[in-house]
């Protein structure tokens, strides 16, 4: 579905999202865009030509449309236009929320997170997890 939005680049907006992106480039023929998610600075290549190139940036799992944020501020501060958001596996995500459309997902997990504090009585049987944010040192 990537492929009907023509981008001239796909990129990732996570570490995960380079794994989906360099598929999905091999696929579609777009060249890829590679942002380094293990550095403070996230452009491995600043003298890569993309300014006035259509870009799709892809994750592999989406929970909410945040997640596309500092990689649509990298890429749009090097002046390529988004063309299109997409994901291997994502949540229901409200296409409203979204900053840019359309969005394409593989398969879509029709799920709810809730936060601790906010989850139904018919849940507060089952045990809860917090899972700490893998990116904080």
């Amino acid at each position: 579905m990537i492929r009907t939005q023509s981008p001239d680049y796909v990129t990732g907006a996570s570490l995960g999202g380079m794994i989906v992106s360099s598929q999905v480039a091999i696929n579609t023929g777009a060249l890829l865009y590679h942002l380094d998610f293990t550095q403070a600075v996230r452009q491995l290549d600043p003298n890569a030509r993309i300014a006035g190139r259509r870009m799709a940036i892809l994750d592999d799992f989406v929970s909410g449309a945040q997640q596309f944020d500092e990689a649509l501020r990298t890429v749009k501060s090097r002046g390529a236009e988004v063309v299109a958001l997409g994901a291997a596996v994502a949540l229901p995500v409200r296409v409203t929320d979204l900053p840019i459309n359309p969005f394409f997902a593989a398969i879509v997990v029709n799920a709810q997170i809730f936060p601790p504090s906010q989850v139904p009585n018919w849940l507060a049987d089952i045990p809860i997890q917090d899972v700490p944010d893998w990116r904080s040192p």
